[in-house]
């Protein structure tokens, strides 16, 4: 007995459209029930655009199906539902192309998800947010979502953000976009949307302690700590105070450049109702009512966690942890010394000379300490590899990066920009911006801080300490006190720059010896 297939399960359009339709189910399952997205995203991106190619070719097949049913050239179909084989037929169209469509909206859905997750992000573009992305994922925002800060909640910033994308998206094929990748983002939604979503700071009314261990560069690499708090405070517009004061008032700001460095103009609203003013004598002559209106900007979280994500820390910092974690041995004589030279860019910052410099590391030891060489060739390679793996963090020379190109205005860089810098009107009885090491932070008493051979070394004075010399010649503070001076400054003060120095510090006998 033969078995014979219904007369129209027998046309092959009706067979290419099962096909068309079984294929179409076993992409949505993978891409649905496995982590392809995540571990290949290349390879997921491209199934996940075979969905809607494959609903665009079962819309041929549906088209080429009508023509067959045409009585004649140029005449529409006749669809007679009286004869079994085309209702069979009808029917069986019909509920592909349902099918299909719900397939489609399925996989749509999981491609818009994919758009937005850190692997589309981070690995997708590979060479133009590495940076970025390896930051990320060693920030403290490691397992939040790139949209859920980059784009938020709602639907018209989903569909602003994927708008945005298109030009990107070109300027990444073709190799246009710009090394490094610049910052700030310049259509980044406000902070207000998105890290309060989370964070409250009208909340953060308490001072926080922060303790850092240490390590001086010498041959003992001796350990210290520094214990700090920091008034972060907070409260609302009416009874805010300390550092987020900043963001429970309405401040607004005037930045003349594009990283947002130089600052013209801040307006402060009154509880009042008034608005106080202050303005830079630099730009002055360029804080003009039109441009104040027109450029003016809020400010908001970002304006001081401009990195709370992707954070370039200094390799003075990198050692440090991997000292205090054990990961680099702190017996090994000079090592932090050793350390801070191999992973320091330099002015040709480049991977290749990085592992160079790291690689004499070894050869000191076996000049300098012939016998610890032998007894800890162990914690000598231990060290060499994390050094190794360190340099991933400070330079990426594909993008022209290193953890130098972005400044971080959560430092002292950040304040300065209008703290000891803008006063109001007039200028005979102006009201200055204050400043002031205890305005944000202040000593913690040292007892609290660390180890009983650790509390007699204090390391942080109240008041910062009057430079010993004149300034004269000598405005370069960072040639004797950078992170590789012969008198190094101290670890809270890594990453500022020279201009930063002479606002805490100054010299009361300016004939002073050198």
């Amino acid at each position: 007995m033969r078995l014979h297939a219904p007369r129209w399960l027998r046309d092959w359009l009706i067979l290419a459209a099962l096909v068309l339709l079984a294929a179409t189910i076993a992409l949505v399952a993978m891409v649905s029930y496995s982590n392809l997205s995540d571990t290949r995203p290349l390879l997921g991106i491209a199934v996940y655009t075979l969905v809607p190619m494959f609903f665009v070719v079962g819309g041929v097949i549906f088209y080429l199906g009508l023509h067959r049913w045409a009585r004649g050239p140029g005449k529409y179909p006749v669809l007679d539902l009286n004869e079994p084989y085309l209702r069979r037929r009808v029917q069986f169209f019909l509920a592909a192309g349902v099918v299909e469509l719900g397939l489609l909206m399925v996989g749509g859905f999981e491609l818009l998800e994919f758009t937005d997750s850190p692997a589309f992000c981070g690995s997708l573009c590979h060479k133009v947010m590495a940076p970025e992305y390896k930051t990320y994922q060693a920030s403290p925002h490691a397992r939040v979502a790139c949209t859920d800060c980059h784009v938020g909640k709602g639907g018209s910033w989903l569909v602003k953000s994927k708008i945005q994308g298109l030009p990107l998206t070109v300027a990444t094929v073709f190799n246009t976009y710009s090394h490094p990748i610049t910052s700030p983002v310049e259509s980044l939604r406000p902070a207000r949307d998105t890290c309060e979503q989370c964070h409250w700071p009208q909340k953060f009314t308490q001072d926080r302690l922060r303790v850092t261990r240490h390590f001086l560069p010498d041959e003992k690499n001796t350990p210290q700590t520094v214990a700090l708090a920091f008034k972060v405070g907070g409260g609302h517009a009416e009874q805010a105070r300390d550092i987020h004061w900043h963001i429970a008032s309405n401040v607004w700001y005037l930045p003349l450049d594009d990283k947002r460095r130089e600052i013209a103009w801040v307006g402060v609203e009154e509880k009042e109702g008034g608005l106080t003013e202050y303005f830079n004598p630099q730009f002055e002559d360029r804080a003009t009512p039109e441009l104040i209106a027109r450029g003016k900007r809020r400010m908001d979280c970002v304006d001081c966690h401009n990195r709370a994500t992707h954070i370039f820390r200094s390799p003075d910092q990198l050692v440090d942890e991997a000292m205090a974690l054990g990961r680099i041995d702190a017996s090994l004589p000079f090592v932090k010394k050793l350390a801070l030279e191999a992973l320091e860019p330099g002015d040709s910052p480049s991977l290749e000379a990085a592992q160079s410099r790291i690689n004499r590391i070894e050869a000191f030891y076996r000049l300098n300490y012939p016998q610890l060489a032998q007894g800890k060739e162990r914690s000598i390679a231990q060290a060499l590899a994390e050094l190794n793996r360190l340099t991933q963090f400070v330079i990426f020379p594909d993008m022209k990066v290193t953890w130098q190109t972005h400044s971080n205005f959560l430092t002292h860089d950040g304040c300065f920009r209008c703290h000891g810098e803008l006063s109001t009107r007039p200028a005979s009885a102006p009201r200055v911006v204050p400043v002031g090491c205890n305005l944000c932070h202040y000593q913690v008493p040292p007892e609290i801080a660390g180890t009983a051979a650790e509390r007699a070394r204090p390391v942080y004075q109240l008041a910062p300490p009057p430079l010993p010399h004149k300034t004269e010649g000598w405005e370069d503070c960072l040639v004797c006190h950078g992170t590789l001076g012969f008198k190094r400054f101290t670890p809270s003060h890594v990453g500022r720059t020279n201009q930063t120095c002479l606002v805490c510090h100054n010299s009361p006998q300016p004939g002073g010896g050198p």
